[in-house]
Order: C-alpha cells, then sequence, then structure tokens
C-alpha cells in the first residue's frame, strides 16, 4: 500500500482516530437514466484499480484489488431537503468496512427542490483510503458527463504506489536519496510539523476533543480576479493564497519564519486522471525578516514553493523520518501547525454553499485552511480548527485579516 494508505491505516490503528468520509452531493441531469448511470459506472470500474479495492490489512500491509466487485449503486427517496442532509450526514460519519467490499457508495436520491416538486440528487461517499479531491471530482465528472472522460492515457494505481514506494523507500531515514537530502538541508535542523506560533492557539499539545469547527466565507473576489493579479505579481493564484496566510501569521504574531503544512496533489504525469488516493502534504518553510508586509510575503513564498516544487510528492511521513529532530511517526505527533490547501477546480453546479459555520464529528489537529471556487467562479474560504485547540473569537480575528490580504493581493494589476 502507499504511504499515505498506510499512515492513515497506522493512526486508526494506534489511536482510533475518526476521519470523516470524502462526499459529494450534485443534481442529476434529468435526461440521465438509471440505467445509463449504471452503464458508466460499471465502465468507470472496470477500469480504476482504486475503485476496486476490497480489503486493506495494516498487519500485512497489504491491499487486495478484486477483479469484480458488486457496484455499491442504490436508489432511495426522502421527502425534504432536510432528511436528504441527515442522510449524508450520517453515511459521512458511518465508517466503511475494511474487508468484503468497495470502499465507496454511490445513491440516487429522489426528493422535493424548493417549489415541491421532485428532483434528483447524487450522493457519492468514498473512504478517504481509496480517494482523493481531485480523484473525486475526476469520478463525479465522468459519471454525470460534464467532460465525458478524458482522452489522456491513465496509468494504473498499482504503478504509481510502486514508483513511490522505489522513490521513497520505507528504510527512510537509513536509505540515501536526493529527497532525504533535499528535506534536511531545506529545513536546516527545524521540524517539519513545528507549530506556527499562532496567539490565538490555546492548547497546542493537548488532546484533541473529537469535534471540529468550521467557519466559511464567501470572497468578494474569483478565480479570474486571483489569475489576472498573479501574473502582475508573476506567481500563481496559489502562491497569492499561501503568501496571504503568511503575512497574516507575520501579522498578528512575532514568527517570521514559519513553515505550513501544504497539501499537493503528488501525481505525475500520466497518472493526472487516475483515480485513488494520491494526495499529499509537504512542508513549506516560508522565511523573511519582513513577513507581515504583503509584497515581502509574496516573494518569499514564491522562493519557499519553487524550492519545493520538485519534491512535492513526498510523502509526509517519509519528511518526518529523514528530517525531523526526533523522526518521530506522525500517530504520535498532533501538532498545532497550519495547514494549506488549495483546490483550484470548480465545484460541479447543484452544490449549495456550505453553512457560515457548522460543527461536525472528526479529529482535526492543524489549523486548517481551504481555498475553494465555486462553479461561478467565486472564491471560497474555510478554516477548520478544533476548539478545544483554538479559541474561536481569534480564529475569526485571523480570518478578517487574512480575508482582507487574499482581496489586496487579488486586487492587483
Amino acid at each position: 500500500m502507499s504511504w499515505q494508505q498506510r499512515s492513515r491505516l497506522q493512526r486508526d490503528h494506534e489511536r482510533h482516530e475518526r476521519i470523516v468520509n470524502p462526499k459529494a452531493v450534485v443534481a442529476l441531469p434529468s435526461d440521465l437514466s438509471f440505467a445509463q448511470l449504471r452503464e458508466r459506472l460499471a465502465a468507470i470500474v472496470s477500469r480504476e484499480e482504486s475503485l476496486r479495492v476490497t480489503e486493506f490489512s495494516y498487519a500485512r500491509d497489504s491491499v487486495t484489488y478484486s477483479a469484480d466487485v458488486e457496484l455499491p449503486l442504490r436508489q432511495s427517496e426522502v421527502d425534504s431537503a432536510e432528511e436528504l442532509d441527515e442522510l449524508v450526514s450520517a453515511a459521512v460519519e458511518r465508517p466503511f468496512p475494511r474487508s468484503g467490499g468497495p470502499l465507496w457508495s454511490v445513491s440516487v436520491v429522489t426528493h422535493p427542490d424548493r417549489n415541491g416538486a421532485p428532483v434528483r440528487s447524487l450522493c457519492v461517499v468514498f473512504d478517504h483510503l481509496v480517494t482523493d479531491g481531485r480523484s473525486r471530482q475526476l469520478f463525479l465528472d465522468e459519471l454525470i458527463d460534464r467532460r465525458a472522460g478524458s482522452p489522456r492515457e491513465r496509468g494504473k494505481y498499482r504503478n504509481w504506489v510502486d514508483w513511490q514506494l522505489h522513490r521513497y523507500p520505507r528504510d527512510a531515514a537509513g536509505a540515501p536519496a536526493a529527497a532525504r537530502d533535499f528535506w534536511r538541508a531545506y529545513l536546516d535542523g527545524t521540524a517539519p510539523d513545528r507549530p506556527a506560533g499562532l496567539p490565538f492557539c490555546a492548547e497546542p499539545h493537548g488532546e484533541l476533543s473529537g469535534v471540529v469547527n468550521e467557519i466559511h466565507l464567501e470572497l468578494p473576489i474569483t478565480i479570474a480576479d486571483l489569475g489576472t493579479a498573479a501574473k502582475g505579481l508573476k506567481s500563481s493564484p496559489f502562491v497569492i493564497f499561501l503568501a496571504a496566510v503568511s503575512c497574516t501569521i507575520g501579522t498578528v504574531s512575532a514568527v517570521r519564519d514559519v513553515t505550513l503544512r501544504v497539501n499537493t496533489p503528488a501525481r505525475l504525469g500520466g497518472y493526472l486522471d487516475t483515480l485513488g488516493y494520491f494526495a499529499e502534504t509537504v512542508p513549506v518553510r516560508v522565511r523573511s525578516p519582513r513577513l507581515d508586509e504583503p509584497d515581502a510575503a509574496v516573494r518569499a513564498t514564491m522562493t519557499a514553493w519553487l524550492q519545493v516544487l520538485e519534491h512535492q510528492t513526498t510523502p509526509w511521513d517519509y519528511v518526518l523520518a529523514v528530517a525531523s529532530p526526533t523522526g518521530r511517526a506522525s500517530t504520535l505527533s498532533r501538532p498545532a501547525q497550519v495547514l494549506v490547501n488549495f483546490i483550484p477546480w470548480p465545484m460541479l453546479g447543484g452544490q449549495s454553499a456550505p453553512p457560515p459555520f457548522r460543527r461536525f464529528r472528526a479529529e482535526v489537529g492543524t489549523f486548517q485552511l481551504i481555498m475553494t471556487v465555486s462553479d461561478r467562479g467565486r472564491c471560497h474560504l474555510h478554516c477548520q480548527f478544533d476548539p478545544h485547540r483554538f479559541t474561536e473569537h481569534g480564529v475569526r480575528d485571523f480570518l478578517v485579516l487574512l480575508e482582507q490580504l487574499i482581496v489586496k493581493l487579488g486586487s492587483a494589476r
């Protein structure tokens, strides 16, 4: 199994960590019949190995792929939008069995719209062991014929895992490798998972509460605005977001040297359209004596990201093993680190905006900042945090500053 899968199973095994299942709820086109949906689903499953995983064994470090699986496709009906939300919430929190069947499900749910007329929604739920954000989007795109699949060659997921384990061997600290040498030099004795020193972090090392707060903001800026600004700054929309986070940290604290944990797709050419669990996080160390100044933060962030770019496929646990002062495993570390995730592809039409605030059961030790893009191109900011670890009023003050800075940088011409 991959480094990502092994790490997640290890957390399940050693600390019984609660992870919510990735999900999506989208409007189903009225001209797409249930039989057509089943036919498309069967074609995807026959091609994509990750959808035919039927067993994970942590003890044996193995994954079982089946030649064929019974499609977990169902139909149901509910009487209200509230019932639909309850159905999806239950599916998100219900763990998939680690053996005996595929680790995902698809449901077609008929329910009334705002005017009481019957409509259908497609509800997709995955175990994170077999998917990531891009894979989920590719799956939906093809299933509802939004782009009718990609003509590009798709690599096999198992081949990518073989490549990963060859490049990043399990005996990380003892095996000489270019990645090992890079991360040791890049971090220069500092911890990959060191906390960012946020002043509203009340309990950086304590136990987690088992619940997560999420605050959602719809930003007054579009992804097109960020793209235009990025050209002027000779950067990218992602770098603008990352720089805004770095600068906000520098503004609210005395930190001028921050290591952010950054989500990456971790895909090679040839695997861009393959379904599976590829996504990783890597440490990005941003340093500047003027980190609290936007222009300096952009320059420092661009420098830091360009250094990491070639090594963005490195597994997080590999970095910890080769570059952490303790070489500790992630299962023993719950750092109050800032995690940044930029998801540039638009959400599918039919998804309603999330509420301004929600609370759900999960374990998140990091301070997570996520930017998404709606189907109208508007940027959305999501912040997830443990309310025992970070104070809500401090989080909200931080988000006000961060929003102002994103808008300022995104409006530059």
